[in-house]
């Protein structure tokens, strides 16, 4: 989180902050098959949903509070909030997965 605090502040995206924060937000899962999964999401999909810095992607300070939110949650315990934290996360990537091709570049 700090490295990402840090990074926001030149107002680009930081997609190898972001893939590492869910990559050890996951194993502690101890589950290999969702490392996997995680891994070709960033490979596959990654790319083509905004890891470029799209202008339909959040501003990195979004990125960092809903990763910060998702953070406080699991400290604290709270797992409806992680939940929620989560899906508040995931619903951005799901709807700028859904959007149409602009093409690569």
């Amino acid at each position: 989180m700090t490295r990402m605090e840090a990074a926001r502040g030149t107002g680009r995206s930081f997609p190898e902050l972001d893939r590492e924060f869910h990559e050890v937000l996951y194993a502690s899962l101890g589950n290999d098959l969702v490392l996997q999964l995680l891994a070709a999401f960033w490979t596959v999909c990654r790319p083509v949903t905004g890891a470029r810095g799209r202008p339909d992607d959040p501003p990195p300070e979004i990125t960092v509070r809903r990763h910060r939110d998702i953070v406080t949650a699991l400290r604290a315990r709270d797992v409806e909030g992680a939940r929620r934290a989560m899906a508040v996360h995931f619903r951005g990537v799901e709807a700028r997965a859904g959007q149409e091709p602009r093409g690569v570049g």
